[in-house]
Order: C-alpha cells, then structure tokens, then sequence
C-alpha cells in the first residue's frame, strides 16, 4: 500500500471543514459564526494565534528535510514515565503536541468523571489516559512492524504490512489527541448537551446544527459529540496552521481527523483506523488497565501477549474478504472485493484476548462505570447546568464550560444566579448524594397478567425464566425495557427527564397529604423534594466487536471462535438497574409516587401481539401431547415493579413502607389502579380455593393458578376483596363427578318423558364445540347401561346423525350448561340457514357455533326431527328464550332439560346450588367491569344499554356457575370475559370459549 496517494475519505473530511469553518455563507449547510466561537474558546484556553505563530517560527528553523522529520518519530527526545506502562518513549514532534495547550487542558478533566465518589483513587485524569493510549499506539506498530517480516507466518495472497514512518506519527498522534474534545467530567456534559440539541449551542449555531455537519458526511459513524468536536478542532484553521508547520505535511491534520472518527482512510485499508477504533483498539486497552488498576478493579487481561504477533495483512482473495464482510467484520462494497484490502489482525490467541478484553470491560461497566452513584450525580449535575441555563444564556453556550476543567466547573456553579444550581454543586461537592427510594430493571418485571401460568401450568418455580425471556425477546415487555434506557428517544430529551421527575414530586407530594390526614406517623415535613430519575443503563453504547484473526495462516472472524458477545450481552441486560433517588426521609413515599408513575407512563394504547405458548393439542381437558401453537392477544405497556424486590435494592423501610400503602388503600386512594394497593398474598386460604378448581381446563388449556388467582383477587378495590373470595368460594364448580351426575339426571328426565310415548328412536349428539364433545364422553361414562338400549343411538356430530335418522325420530344434544339460550339457538338456526333472519341480534353475532349449513336433503330431515337439549345446569328462562329466538324457523324444539339451577336466583327451585348472595357493593363493581368487557368484546367505542343488560351475566342473570370447561354466559360476566376497564386490563379468573383472542396481557 503506497501510504503517499491521496486518500478519498480526506475529501470528506475537507467538506466538513468547509461546513465549520467557512465564512462564506452561500455553502449549504455551513456553520454561522462557529470559526468565531472555536477561536474565542481556543483564545480562553491558550491555545491563541500569537501562540501559533511563535510555534510555527520556531519549527521553520528546522532545516531537516521532511523525510526526516517523519523519521524522528522513532527517535526518543523524551521520556514519561507511566502507572501502567512503564517509561512511554516520546519524539520531539510529539512532545511539541503534547506541550500544546489543548492537551494540557486535560490535566483537569478526569477520565471517569464521577467515579472517584465511589473510588476515592479514580481521580486520574484524561491526559494520561491520552498518554496511555500514545503508548499501546507505539506498541502495535512495534509488532506489527516485526510480523511484516515473517512471511511463513500467513497463507498465500496474504502479505504482511510496514506502517511507514508517516502513517506511524499519524497513528500515534490521533491516539494522543483522540480525546481533546471531551468536556469537563469527561461523558457527563456530553450526554447533558446532546439530550437538548436545540437549546444548548456553540456560539450562534445549535449543537443540532453541528452534529448534521458530520451525519450527512459520515452516515455510517457513531460517534458522539466530544469525538465530533475533536475532529473539529483538529480541522479548524489555527490547529491546521500549527500541525502542517510541525508535520510539513499539508494533509496530516486530515489524516488525523479520519482516525480520530474512526472512518478508514480507504474503503480498502481499514486496518489503520481499526487501531483507534476496532474490537482491542489503543483506547479500550489503556483506559481497561487504567481504570481497573485506579479502581483496584481486577480484571484479566494479560498485557504479555496482547500485542503478540499483531500485522497489517494485505489480502487479495476475494473468496476470503467475502466472507469477513458478510460477517460484517470489515465494512466493503461489492465493487471492493476485486481490489486488495489492507486489514489489521490478530494471532490465534488473540481470540483470548478478545475475550479478556471484552469481559473486562462489562466488568468495569457493571461496577465502575454504571455504577448508581456515578450516575446519580451525573442526573444532579444535569438537572444543575439546565436550571442555570434558564438563568444565564452563558451555560448555553458549550463552549464556556469546554474552557474549565472539572473543579472550576463546580465552581462556576457555586456562583450561578439560580438557586438550584448552587443547591446542587454543593451536594456534589459535599457528596451529601440523595439516597435510592425506587429501582427498576429488566429482573423485576413482574407482568399483572399472569399469562404463562395461566396457558401453561408450569411451576411458580419457573415461571420468573419465563418472564425473564419474555420481557427481552417480545414486544411490547422489550419495548418498555429499551424505552426505559438513558439513550432511548424517550430520555434522550432531559425535557422527559424532568417531566417524570415533576410527576413524581406532585405525587409524592399529594400522598404525604393523604397520609397526614389519616395520622400517620413519621410523615416527613418541609418542602418538597428534590428528585432525580435515573433511567437504565444503556449497553448499546458498549458493543462487543469481532476483530480479525489468522488460524493456520488463514483470516478468520473472532466471532467464530469467542461467545464473549452473547455472554456479555445476557450479563450486561441482566445487571441493568435504574433509580430514583431523593432525600432520606421521603424514601418510602417517592417509592410509591414512582411506582404508580412508571406504571401508567406509557398510556393506554392497545397493540395486538402472537404469543406462543405451549397448549394441549387436543385443547381438550384430557392429557394429550403439548404442541407450540401462538394464539393473537392484545397487549398493553404497563411496568409493574413489585415492592419486594424495589425495596431490597433501595433498602426501605419495609414496615413504613407497607404501613403507607395500606393506609393509602384504606383510604380509597388506589381506586381506579387497584393493583398498586396492598398487594394479595399467597396463604392457606388462597391455596385451598386454587386446589377447588385444579380440574378446570379452559379455552387453550387455561387453569387457575395461585398466580392467576391472587393477581385476579388484584383487581378487586382493596375493600371488595374479601367479598371477592368469598364469591369464588361459593361458585358452583362443576367438577367430573358432579358433572356426571347432573348430566345424567337431566337426560333420564328426557327419557322417562319419551317412555310414555310412542316408541321412536332417540339419538343423543354433543352440541357443536369441545365442552359439548366432552359432556359427551363424561355422560357415555355415567349412563353406560341405559345407553345401551337398541333404541339409542350415539353419534359423533349432527351429520353423522342424520346419515341414519329417520322422520319423528328424537335427537337429544348434550352441552354442560344453557343460560340465556343464545348459542343453543344460534347454532340450531345455522344449520338450518336461518341464522342471519333470526330477530336476536345476539344470535346472529354469536361466535363458537358450526357456520356451514345443512344441504337441501339434510335441512328437511332434520325439520322433522324432535329436538331437545340436555345440560349439566340451566335456568327456568332457557326454554322460553330458546323457542323465542327459533320463532319463525321449522325447527321442532321440544324442550330443555337440566340437572341444576344455574344462579342463587333460583333459590325457590328444589335445584338451587347456594344460598350465599353477594354484597350491593360487590354487584355494583361487577356491573362496571362487566359493561366495560363487554363493551370491549363487542368492540364498541362506548358503553350500550345491550352491554348494561349483559353486565352480570347475560339478561344480568347474576349466574355463579362454572362447567369444567367453560363458563356459561348467564354467570358473572367479569368472571369469564376480558377487557379493558378504566384504562386497566381486566383479565377473567376463567375464560369462556371464544373469548381468549379478547384478553390484554400488560
């Protein structure tokens, strides 16, 4: 590779100096006044034009000749001696940069900000950082010098690479200046001035306006905005006035700034720039030694090795750059793949390396980094510099804080005009820190519909993997964890940020009145309080890369080889926690305000979601094989954080604490959010009315569980659960044997009345769907030696009937219940084409029936049939309504016939289950939840009068019966049917079939 040809990416680079500092307006997209702001901050920081002149004096009295001052790069004119590296050998062109005060201003911003709040030693700063990363720069081409000569070491058409001298001072010195953009407290600002592009600018010109200059000439960088201003002030007019004097080179400081951004020279020559920007670059390798050893964090890599056998590889085999862009190591268009490419790898054991470096750095993250008060004063310090900004238009501009260092910054804030700021600088000067009241994470989430038990009956033991795998993999739970980063749209704004901030402090605010009114003890008093929201850590900012390695001679990805970013990826989501903090005293109280502002941030939108889970295959109750079938629910975004888990993290008063919450309930405080009151807890009482319906096996094989019981329980105001229990309690459960029994009863009433008559023959046939084909088989179980009759024939369905009936024979469906009639009678009318003419609209809607007519032949015999109707329970309304909804038809309905009463409403009948009634109170919430499910299943946009007359039941029959398999439409509607209610999903402690696709799980 000739290093002297005119690189293409340096004309992009003279395009976005172009943009910067051109003064003439007319170019499109150029930067109004910035050459003047850059030039007032370089002046503040002494880096002025009269300094630049003297430099470039003193370098003109240099009679070397330009080879040779590219060769001093490996002359030593002075040494360093470092913590981690030992004695860092400099050249003088070197030590002319180092000297410069743009580098000397990093003497007093530390690396890692506000980490020395937590590791009192971490106080190392950026400049020997910059040092660091020179060092391990000269390092790497040191090996890779030494392979170029080992030929034998690589396959054929692979040739190992010399950096010359140039492009080695061009390496070494981007590594040195890789930095010199970055802000007091390193990230901190950064992240404070891109949260609000708009508002905060470099002199006339917005940080929004800056950041396009570079996305339309660098789409593919993902650079921040001090890397950005580094390039900028390496392209700027006076830095370029002093590095081509130094270098007498006219293309150096572009060469630089490609580096720096980590955008390859050529399309072809990756390698170079991988060494400041690729998977083990000079920048994670110094500041991982660096800040683990200033940390007294150990982490394992083995700097022995870390450079061993390192090389720019030329390749021209096609078939082998092919594969590493497909694997997205190495970044070439088609029309590249024809021309050799220069590329940087590392030996076999690099893979090792790769790893070590890779693990070391979530290790840092988890424990330095991200650490929660680190982050904490970051939030104090935003919120600081954002109220002086609405004060002084000088906290604007970012250029005044780019001119102090870290103390001089806290300083500056001691004399802001606004209170908050000077309140706020103190406390970071004091680390008189605000304390966790409330902590969320991806671990915690709990979702209030408990759907996986429900569908699949697992252990309480794992369903919590379950989740875990939901909330990463599925939308909407992996929608809300992403929206709850630091880095997602919602929080890159610090306007949300304060937004939830001041939804918390009304909250809390509110409750510590509702609190003192109900004379609770320990209320904290005074103003109220400052709070800081601190959104999850976002790891996309931190990716695990592949780097290029030689196997046999041959080039490989490390990605191959290493599970570095899989494990990392599972460690860093899994370590993932965000606070809110405030003072001491309101720690308890602002838990609460957070955890009913979490819960509803994310509104009431409805998005529809297939959820695979394991069913039976039959979707029968009886055991059959589990298949993985995916069923399509709504879903709705709600982050539900339990209060174990939170307080263990925050470590709360748990006595305060729940003595808050049930004050709160008490009071009626959490009556349209019922979950966030004292939550249900598991007891004896809970478990013996789970093991009462262990038979039920609803639609998908759903069951009740004690999750899906207390979370139902849940849903019940606070002082409405009690009734609650009692109603599941009382519920007439048709269990096996009971359902035998009653089955068996009502069909021998029909018998005994067909005694007496003239002798025809009876066919009895489950009604169409699972419940009517199961009553079936319980009843063939029960009545085995009265079936056994010649005159009795069982059949499979109507069609298998009607292939051996005869005219005036008697067709005895069975089904497990009939309430209102509905869908007996809309079935009956589908057969017969007659189903859209029926004068029942609810007949005419009803789902779960067979839809395909009868033909011609078929319909008219089974006209002339004698059709009756045995069920387990029914009410005396049943037949009348049947025969009304058939009115018109040629149907031959002769009656219904049940073993038990459905509802306490029939209290006079011989067959009445229960004498227990519900209280007015728990009729009238059942009322509203049932009109709203109903509203929902209808899909209406309002509540009807049908869905008031169908609220408790259809026809409000208040029914409290409940089949082994389905729940009949007489019985409490908000037992059976999903929904909406008041912004809340309601999910049903049962399910009627047809009615699964209506849930909403959150």
């Amino acid at each position: 590779m000739n290093d002297d040809q005119e690189f293409p990416a340096l004309k992009t680079f003279r395009q976005i100096e172009a943009l910067l500092f051109s003064e003439n307006m007319n170019i499109s997209g150029s930067l109004k006044g910035f050459l003047k702001s850059i030039n007032q901050a370089l002046d503040n920081i002494g880096f002025t034009d009269e300094y630049v002149r003297q430099q470039t004096q003193y370098f003109a009295k240099d009679k070397a000749k330009d080879f040779e001052i590219e060769d001093r790069g490996a002359t030593v004119s002075k040494v360093i001696k470092d913590i981690i590296w030992g004695m860092i050998e400099l050249d003088d062109t070197t030590v002319s940069l180092l000297d410069t005060p743009i580098l000397q201003r990093l003497r007093y911003i530390k690396q890692n900000g506000f980490t020395y709040l937590v590791y009192p030693p971490a106080s190392h700063a950026r400049f020997e950082h910059s040092l660091g990363v020179f060092a391990v720069a000269s390092k790497y081409i040191e090996s890779i010098n030494a392979s170029a000569s080992r030929t034998e070491r690589f396959a054929k058409d692979l040739t190992p690479q010399r950096i010359s001298p140039k492009l080695a001072l061009d390496i070494k010195h981007a590594a040195l200046m890789h930095d010199i953009g970055h802000f007091p407290f390193s990230h901190v600002l950064e992240a404070i001035y891109e949260s609000a592009p708009l508002e905060f600018k470099f002199g006339s010109s917005t940080v929004r306006d800056f950041e396009i200059c570079f996305m339309d000439k660098l789409r593919d960088s993902k650079s921040h905005l001090s890397e950005r201003l580094s390039v900028a002030l390496i392209l700027s007019p006076r830095f370029k006035k002093f590095y081509t004097a130094l270098r007498r080179d006219k293309d150096a400081y572009l060469r630089i700034a490609c580096l720096i951004s980590g955008t390859p020279l050529d399309s072809n020559t990756p390698g170079y720039s991988q060494l400041i920007s690729g998977a083990v670059d000079c920048d994670k390798v110094d500041y991982l030694l660096r800040d683990s050893f200033m940390c007294n964090v150990p982490v394992a890599i083995d700097k022995a090795r870390l450079f061993l056998n390192s090389a720019l590889v030329e390749c021209s085999r096609k078939t082998t750059l092919k594969k590493l862009a497909d694997r997205g190591v190495i970044n070439l268009a088609r029309a590249d793949l024809d021309k050799s490419a220069l590329i940087l790898v590392l030996n076999s054991s690099g893979v090792d390396t790769i790893e070590e470096v890779a693990f070391a750095r979530a290790t840092l993250y988890e424990r330095v980094y991200r650490h929660s008060v680190t982050r904490n004063a970051e939030r104090i310090l935003a919120v600081a510099i954002s109220e002086a900004a609405k004060k002084e238009k000088k906290w604007i501009n970012v250029f005044e804080s780019f001119e102090l260092g870290d103390d001089t910054l806290l300083e500056s804030l001691q004399k802001a005009k606004a209170s908050t700021p000077l309140k706020l600088s103190a406390k970071l000067r004091r680390r008189s820190m605000p304390k966790r009241a409330f902590a969320f994470s991806p671990d915690f989430y709990t979702p209030i519909v408990p759907y996986i038990s429900i569908f699949s009956g697992i252990s309480d033991g794992e369903i919590e993997t379950q989740y875990y795998h939901e909330v990463i993999s599925k939308d909407p739970f992996h929608a809300i964890v992403e929206d709850l980063k630091e880095r997602s749209p919602i929080f890159l704004s610090n306007k949300n940020h304060t937004e939830i901030e001041h939804k918390i402090t009304l909250k809390a605010t509110r409750i510590r009145s509702l609190l003192r009114a109900n004379e609770q003890q320990r209320i904290p008093t005074g103003n109220a309080p400052d709070i800081f929201f601190i959104p999850l850590p976002d790891h996309s900012s931190t990716p695990t890369s592949c780097a290029i390695v030689t196997r046999e001679g041959e080039l490989e990805s490390s990605g191959d080889y290493s599970r570095a970013p899989q494990l990392i990826s599972a460690k860093e989501i899994g370590r993932s926690v965000g606070f809110v903090t405030c003072d001491q005293k309101w720690a308890e109280i602002v838990f609460l305000a957070a955890q009913e502002v979490l819960y509803d941030y994310f509104g009431n939108d409805v998005i529809r979601l297939d959820l695979p889970i394991q069913f039976d295959y039959s979707d029968a109750p009886d055991d059959g094989p589990l298949r993985e079938r995916t069923i399509n629910v709504g879903a709705i975004k709600r982050f539900y954080v339990p209060e174990d888990l939170a307080t263990r993290r925050c470590r709360l008063n748990k006595n305060r604490l729940a003595s808050y919450r049930r004050a709160l309930s008490e009071a009626g405080y959490y009556g349209s959010r019922p979950r966030l009151s004292t939550p249900v807890i598991r007891t004896a009482e809970i478990s013996k009315l789970v093991s009462r319906y262990k038979d039920f096996s609803g639609q998908h094989g759903w069951n009740v569980t004690e999750e899906s019981l207390l979370a139902f329980i849940g849903q019940f105001p606070h002082n409405l659960r009690d009734d609650a229990k009692e109603l599941i309690r009382n519920l007439n459960f048709l269990n096996r044997h009971k359902t035998g029994d009653l089955l068996r009863n009502s069909t021998k009433e029909i018998f005994d009345e067909l005694a007496n008559s003239e002798q025809t023959k009876i066919h009895i046939v489950p009604l169409a769907g699972t419940s009517g084909h199961v009553a079936m088989e319980l009843l063939k179980q029960e009545f085995r030696k009265e079936l056994k009759h010649s005159h009795i024939n069982l059949s499979h369905s109507i069609h298998e009937t009607l292939g051996v009936a005869s005219r005036g024979d008697n067709v005895i469906f069975i089904d497990d219940n009939i309430g209102s009639g509905t869908q007996f009678s809309a079935q009956l009318r589908s057969w017969t084409g007659t189903l859209t003419s029926a004068r029942n609209q609810k007949v005419r809607i009803e789902k779960g029936i067979e839809l395909s007519a009868l033909d011609k032949n078929r319909r008219e015999l089974f006209e002339q049939l004698n059709i009756w109707l045995a069920t387990c329970v029914g009410t005396n309304e049943s037949e009348r309504r049947v025969m009304d909804n058939l009115e018109k038809s040629k149907i031959m309905f002769r009656g219904i016939r049940f073993g038990a009463a459905l509802s306490y409403k029939d209290s006079k009948s011989e067959k009445s289950q229960t004498e227990w009634s519900p209280s007015n109170q728990l009729i009238e919430f059942l009322r509203q939840v049932g009109a709203e499910c109903i509203r929902h299943a209808r899909g209406l946009s309002k509540i009807a009068k049908s869905c008031m007359a169908d609220s408790l039941g259809y026809g409000n029959y208040e029914g409290q019966t409940v089949t082994l398999w389905n729940v009949p439409t007489s019985t409490y509607t908000a037992l059976w049917c999903p929904g909406m209610v008041e912004g809340e999903p309601w999910f049903p402690l049962f399910i009627r079939r047809g009615y699964v696709e209506d849930l909403i799980i959150a």
